[in-house]
């Protein structure tokens, strides 16, 4: 039973930090580009944490301007977690891909306040054992995120764009506050870093990226 527990809790953190590798912290309004990133999540649960603390992410988005105020986005996002706990061993994984669209208000101005919307799927897939009994706990779902944010340029090369969004998957729901930081190195390739918080899980993620505009 401990470790029918494990399994369904650990799908619930991993399906959140899902969410949390958010399109709308992508930063590059209005630019067409391809991102990819890898970051870690500390879990807020402890019962979690005790497992694994440092959870890995992995994540890629494609942004295309439609119109000067609406961006057409995609993401693919991808988490694992491994440990053990109490002589249980632990592995699990989530893949979610989501798609949608930002309508961003003032395209021409340092400051760019934008909404948001994704809809997408999340798979997870959780297995605990110990003593050569196993459970595990899998899941298909949809998920849906809003959010709302506003990119300042702080010069020609670099904008932050700070962001709160409301994610929900299945019955897991949270608001996701985060910031990100972006710059150009050339007129064809960005850096990203960027960081996140979930409100009711206490969920800390950051990570880095790089991107291309084509």
């Amino acid at each position: 039973m401990r470790a029918k527990f494990i399994s369904t809790a650990v799908v619930a953190v991993l399906i959140m930090g899902i969410a949390a590798q958010s399109a709308f912290a992508q930063g590059l309004l209005g630019k067409r580009y391809i991102g990819f990133e890898i970051g870690q999540m500390t879990p807020g649960d402890d019962d979690i944490k005790d497992v694994d603390d440092s959870i890995l992410q992995l994540g890629g988005g494609i942004n295309i301007p439609v119109n000067p105020n609406i961006d057409a986005v995609v993401s693919l996002s991808y988490a694992k977690l491994e440990g053990d706990v109490e002589g249980i061993d632990v592995e699990a994984t989530a893949k979610g891909v989501l798609g949608g669209i930002n309508y961003h208000f003032t395209p021409e101005q340092k400051a760019n306040p934008f909404v948001g919307i994704r809809v997408g799927f999340v798979t997870s897939e959780a297995e605990a054992s110990a003593g050569g009994i196993s459970e595990s706990e899998d899941e298909d779902d949809f998920a849906i995120a809003v959010g709302a944010g506003v990119e300042i340029d702080l010069s020609e090369q670099v904008a932050i764009r700070p962001t709160i969004e409301y994610d929900k998957i299945d019955d897991e729901d949270d608001f996701i506050a985060g910031v990100s930081l972006s710059m150009w190195f050339n007129e064809s390739v960005f850096g990203r870093l960027a960081t996140s918080y979930g409100f009711d899980d206490g969920d800390f993620s950051y990570s880095a990226g790089i991107g291309f505009g084509f």
